[in-house]
């Protein structure tokens, strides 16, 4: 029993060494890993606001087709015009209807698409908003 005790290695030592190359490990994998992932995520949310755009822009179009008046709808709750809503990040809506012309920067536009009517109703601009409220694409009718 004397024997046995003398050539092993107390676990106890084992498991700090293990500790003390794997704690090194994990954070060089978390180094490299995190910011890959917020850079996609960030991409995500992106593409997210184009598409969104791109589809309220089509949306609007329809809605103007459709009119008797060849006008662009006034209100995004209209009952003949479709209100997207976000449906896969934080955003409360994807889409908010605005009284004035679309601020350069606001960070609480941020991953939100932004539609301003002309008061002639005749004419819009959209625009998507990524990250710290950045416009990253503008729509106006052709």
């Amino acid at each position: 029993m004397e024997q046995e005790k003398k050539s092993s290695i107390p676990v106890a030592v084992i498991v700090i060494i293990a500790i003390i190359i794997m704690i090194p490990i994990c954070g060089i994998i978390a180094a490299i890993a995190i910011p890959s992932f917020i850079k996609y995520r960030n991409k995500s949310i992106e593409k997210l606001v184009i598409t969104n755009a791109e589809i309220l822009r089509d949306s609007v179009e329809v809605y103007r087709a459709k009119s008797d008046q060849d006008v662009y709808p006034s209100n995004v709750d209209d009952p003949e015009f479709i209100l997207l809503e976000n449906p896969i990040n934080e955003y409360e809506q994807a889409i908010i209807a605005g009284d004035q012309q679309p601020p350069s920067i606001d960070k609480s536009l941020e991953g939100c698409v932004y539609y301003y009517l002309y008061p002639d109703k005749r004419d819009y601009t959209i625009v998507g908003y990524g990250l710290g409220g950045e416009p990253i694409i503008t729509i106006k009718p052709n």
